[in-house]
């Protein structure tokens, strides 16, 4: 099955790019998102640690299954590079620590094609504080083949008790409740409003807004019911990975790239994986966005949009 997936990735090949490696010069390898995280990086901004697998570990047609393994080069640069991120982080992938912060990852595909204003993904202050059933974006928003952003990839029961340990147990359980939505919809193909109604169903019966700890491990729970997902780390990851090039790859996102965009089909998808920051830690945490241009006219200006 991987065969021509082998042929591509060679053991010689760069196929991970650390953010100083990289500049906006490599938007083919690295993706738009991808070559401007490195520019930010060079211009010495705050940027949450991280890398990205190049556009060339996504160019196979191929049927990329689920089970299958990582190509063996491809999964050697990714834990090489994980390994760095644990070094700049002071993190463990996978540590079920209770005096050490687990290192958990957010993963995103970089596109050297324009995608649309809107954003793929959950936003929000987090599962057990709000229902945004409109923060999950449908395909047809999105550039055909492009698969929506992953969070908290690497938690699961025992990592989350370790961060419970540390942080509290309410936002260990909405990280791990948030992880296994992603997952579900990303991985598995899930339908998101099953997740939805499961949070409408809960906080309709407890009558209140702000859902309660208790609440959260039933939800994980209901969660589990509709898609489990692997215990191991690594596997997360590299299902993720899988999916997102299965996703790229398809015959019909394809054919609507090349058709509609003009995209050539040999064209890949990079991917970033970066650690994770997180909007609802505590009191002091929030999430948002700035950027030097104006969305009306592209005139020099700062602009800042934040959530409560």
């Amino acid at each position: 099955m991987f065969s021509a997936f082998k042929n591509i990735l060679s053991p010689q090949q760069k196929m991970c790019w650390l953010y100083r490696e990289g500049s906006s010069r490599d938007y083919t390898s690295l993706g738009i998102k991808g070559s401007n995280l490195c520019e930010v990086y060079r211009m010495g901004l705050p940027t949450p640690a991280g890398f990205i697998i190049g556009s060339e570990a996504s160019m196979t047609n191929i049927d990329v299954g689920l089970d299958s393994p990582l190509p063996e080069a491809l999964e050697k640069s990714i834990r090489s590079h994980i390994s760095e991120l644990e070094a700049m982080t002071s993190k463990s992938f996978g540590s079920t620590d209770p005096d050490k912060f687990p290192l958990l990852l957010a993963v995103r595909a970089s596109t050297s094609i324009p995608l649309p204003k809107l954003e793929a993904g959950v936003v929000g202050a987090g599962i057990g504080v709000a229902l945004k059933r409109q923060s999950v974006l449908p395909d047809s928003w999105l550039l055909p083949g492009v698969s929506s952003t992953a969070l908290n990839v690497g938690i699961n029961d025992a990592i989350a008790k370790a961060i419970a340990t540390r942080a509290g147990p309410r936002f260990a359980f909405d990280t791990h409740a948030r992880f296994l939505l992603y997952f579900g919809v990303i991985v598995h193909g899930q339908d998101p409003e099953k997740y939805f109604d499961v949070l409408t169903e809960i906080v309709q019966k407890g009558g209140k807004d702000k859902l309660l700890v208790s609440d959260l491990q039933t939800v994980i729970a209901r969660f589990k019911a509709i898609q489990s997902a692997p215990d191991d780390p690594f596997e997360q990851l590299a299902m993720i990975l899988k999916a997102t090039y299965k996703k790229w790859n398809a015959s019909e996102a394809s054919s609507l790239r090349a058709d509609v965009l003009g995209v050539p089909t040999s064209q890949g998808v990079a991917v970033i994986v970066s650690s994770m920051v997180y909007g609802n830690l505590n009191h002091k945490s929030g999430t948002g966005h700035m950027q030097s241009r104006s969305s009306f006219d592209g005139a020099k200006e700062l602009q800042v949009a934040s959530l409560t």
